[in-house]
């Protein structure tokens, strides 16, 4: 069986190095623990049509949950490995994609060229993440 769930409305983009990110989040998130992220936070500037989009599929009495960020950018991705990411609903909350631990987040970028003499060029980004939880909300903190 197969949900999709699609979140419109996110306001802000910001992605992390995994690493910097505190252990064992899948465990914390499926018993109800709180997930706090450190500040050091890049933000990604994203246009208007950025969306999450979260299919829970349910196989063989097992739980596989997809969730696929996209959005466009103006500005490159300094790396694009061992990356997390975090976005903002029209709310306000904050949502991680990405762990310390594999599976990292995959990154496919789409560079577009602009019409010459009047629009730059657009980098179209889609982020997969395979996971056993939904992305879970997080807090962030001061370090």
């Amino acid at each position: 069986m197969k949900s999709i769930t699609t979140i419109p409305g996110i306001r802000s983009v910001f992605c992390i190095k995994s690493y910097l990110l505190p252990p064992q989040i899948t465990s914390k998130c499926s018993v109800g623990i709180s997930i706090y992220v450190p500040e050091t936070l890049n933000e990604i500037h994203i246009g208007p049509d950025t969306n999450v989009e979260i299919v829970d599929d349910y196989k063989n009495n097992g739980r596989t949950v997809k969730t696929t960020l996209t959005f466009k950018s103006d500005c490159e991705l300094e790396s694009l490995s061992q990356l997390a990411f975090i976005y903002s609903d029209a709310i306000g909350r904050h949502f991680l994609i990405g762990t310390r631990e594999k599976p990292f987040p995959i990154i496919n970028m789409k560079k577009t060229t602009g019409v010459p003499g009047s629009s730059s060029s657009v980098i179209e980004y889609t982020i997969t993440w395979l996971s056993q939880c939904r992305p879970p909300e997080c807090h962030i903190i001061e370090i």
